[in-house]
C-alpha cells in the first residue's frame, strides 16, 4: 500500500497578499503533481518569496521542470573529470563546456544544460 502523501496533490496559498506565497510538494510519485507545482509557481512569479514545503515528500521522478521554473538562469546537471582527455572529449560529443585542466591531470566536461 502507498503511502498517503502518493495520492496527495501540491498545495498552494498565499502567505501574504502579493507578497510571499507557498507550495506544499507531498510528492512526485505523478507527473500531474509536477505539472500542479509549475502552474502554480509561474502564477505566483512576481510574488516577492516563495516557500517551497517538501517536508515528508514521499519522492518520485526528479521535478526538472519545477526546478526550471524555480531558477533564474540555466544550470548544469553535472560536471565530469577524467584523466582521458580523449575519453571525455568522445563522450562529450563536442557540446557543452570542456576545458583541460591547469595541471594537465585529465579534462572536466559541464554538459549542455
Amino acid at each position: 500500500m502507498l503511502p498517503d502523501s502518493y495520492k496527495e496533490t501540491p498545495e498552494g496559498r498565499r502567505l501574504v497578499p502579493d507578497g510571499v506565497a507557498y507550495l506544499r510538494v507531498p510528492s512526485f510519485a505523478d507527473p500531474a503533481y509536477e505539472e500542479a507545482a509549475v502552474a502554480w509557481v509561474t502564477r505566483v512569479s512576481n510574488a516577492d518569496a516563495l516557500v517551497v514545503d517538501v517536508r515528508g515528500n514521499t519522492g518520485g521522478a526528479t521535478p526538472t521542470k519545477l526546478l526550471r521554473a524555480l531558477m533564474e538562469r540555466p544550470w548544469p546537471w553535472w560536471t565530469e573529470f577524467a584523466a582521458d582527455v580523449g575519453f571525455l572529449w568522445r563522450r562529450s560529443g563536442g557540446e557543452g563546456e570542456f576545458s583541460i585542466r591547469p595541471d594537465g591531470s585529465g579534462a572536466v566536461w559541464r554538459p549542455a544544460v
